[in-house]
């Protein structure tokens, strides 16, 4: 949990800093009918930073895989797809646009075998 910003005497001291921003982190490409985890990490303005992965809203678009508490599950694609991740939290949205589902062909599946 972040530190309460520095607050005058007499004010209430219970004041939870306020969130500048937030960010998406995770890998560049997934293969089709795989997983991979994303994680979202809050900053405050008093400097603080915190994992806020479980408490963001995730999406997913195209709707070919699920995200789920910052865990992707990759569907069947007929060819590489691009997509965009975005989280949610505390009013401030953030997007990872670089990743895509690389569609394996027949005989790369075969050479993984």
């Amino acid at each position: 949990m972040p530190k309460p910003d520095r607050i005058p005497p007499g004010k209430d001291k219970t004041r939870v800093p306020k969130l500048s921003s937030i960010e998406i982190s995770g890998p560049p490409h997934v293969n089709e009918k795989n997983t991979a985890s994303f994680t979202c990490t809050a900053y405050f303005r008093n400097g603080d930073q915190e994992k806020v992965t479980g408490q963001a809203n995730w999406q997913v678009n195209p709707g070919l895989a699920l995200i789920n508490g910052g865990k992707l599950t990759a569907g069947e694609v007929s060819a590489n797809t691009a997509c965009v991740i975005t989280a949610t939290f505390g009013g401030k949205t953030a997007t990872h646009v670089a990743v895509s589902y690389t569609h394996l062909r027949a005989h790369e599946t075969e050479r993984l075998i």
